[in-house]
């Protein structure tokens, strides 16, 4: 099931996270599952994490599967 987090139809994705993290810093990770570099990333996420859990920044992934590519 899809979940959109636009909570209007012309709503940008940057008022989007506006809304839902307000006046906080959001480290935004585009994805996929079939994205070679993203998955050479994934080693360094503790890393990453650990960083903006002291930067105070809060952690958005946005995958760019398709639904029958998740099921997969």
């Amino acid at each position: 099931k899809n979940v959109s987090p636009f909570a209007q139809a012309n709503q940008s994705l940057i008022d989007a996270i506006a809304e839902k993290f307000p006046n906080q810093d959001v480290f935004v990770d585009l994805w996929a599952t079939w994205c070679g570099p993203c998955i050479k990333q994934f080693p360094y996420n503790n890393d990453l994490h650990s960083f903006l859990d002291r930067m105070n920044v809060k952690t958005l992934y946005i995958s760019a599967d398709k639904e029958e590519d998740i099921q997969k």
